[in-house]
């Protein structure tokens, strides 16, 4: 459970409101990041037209979607679900042209979610960003296990998450894990990673690493610290050091792993999340 004694927590990022304040914290640079990344992913040789997303943790107002929508790629069917509420104003502007086809799953958990709810066939994309550090061990290896039976064989998932450093985790988060454990559960569960990118990064937990190893991107990381924000270039190079960063971005696909990359769990120095019951990994697994 967290700070509140939640053991699923549905605290959101409101763009909207960081806005209003007129600073954005590299929480939300990379929430915006990880958006266009996705979408940069779907352009590539118009994806975008041919798969049906599945979107875990879509957010009350819905920024993957309205992303698309506002660059113009209309999938054939994007699927939304939030165990919260989902703002009625942004699912109608999302839909009041009849462009997107879109189908909303307000108050659910992904786990209730079949393939009827999916119009009987399963889907070809899956997001599902900034959730899993929001329910306990035993429920993310449940949605890792439906999110299998939801999709195609050849589908792609996203999955973002922070890394926990082993010291502290935002109060309002039930679970964060360590970065290898993340990966070791994605193979355990029957999932190969097709890569790994930080979505936001302390600049002390790679400096170090980017000066031995890359004096050139060093320099230029210098030359870049002279005008930006500490939020701003905590972006710019993690992508680079996803073990490093203190989020990260995952490109998984249903697919038994050929070659373990990852450390099996039971050689991971414990414990292996932020949860009380971090155990349940192992026993949930086997």
């Amino acid at each position: 459970m967290n700070a509140a004694g939640k053991s699923i927590d549905k605290t959101f990022l409101s763009l909207e409101n960081a806005a209003e304040r007129g600073f954005i914290h590299r929480d939300y640079i990379a929430h915006v990041l990880r958006w266009s990344h996705i979408a940069k992913w779907l352009s590539e040789s118009k994806r975008y037209d041919k798969v049906r997303i599945l979107d875990v943790g879509c957010g009350r107002e819905l920024p993957l979607p309205m992303m698309l929508y506002s660059m113009k790629m209309f999938p054939p069917s994007y699927y939304g679900v939030d165990y919260g509420p989902v703002n009625d104003d942004a699912y109608e502007k999302l839909t009041k042209t009849g462009k997107c086809n879109a189908n909303i799953f307000e108050n659910t958990d992904i786990c209730n979610i079949t393939l009827d709810d999916l119009d009987g066939k399963p889907v070809d994309v899956v997001t599902c960003f900034e959730m899993l550090e929001h329910i306990e061990p035993a429920h993310v290896i449940r949605v890792l296990n439906r999110l299998k039976a939801l999709m195609t064989p050849h589908a792609t998932a996203f999955f973002s998450t922070p890394c926990w450093n082993r010291t502290d985790c935002a109060a309002n988060h039930v679970n964060e894990m360590l970065f290898p454990v993340l990966g070791a559960v994605f193979e355990a569960a029957g999932w190969t990673v097709l890569g790994t990118w930080g979505t936001f990064a302390s600049i002390r937990d790679y400096e170090s690493i980017l000066q031995k190893n890359h004096p050139d991107w060093y320099r230029l990381f210098n030359m870049l610290r002279e005008y930006y924000d500490t939020n701003f270039l905590s972006c710019i190079f993690a992508p680079v050091f996803p073990a490093q960063s203190r989020n990260a971005l995952w490109q998984v696909c249903p697919k038994p792993v050929e070659q373990n990359q990852f450390q099996v769990l039971e050689k991971i120095p414990t414990p292996w999340s932020s949860s009380e019951r971090w155990k349940e990994f192992a026993s949930t697994l086997i």
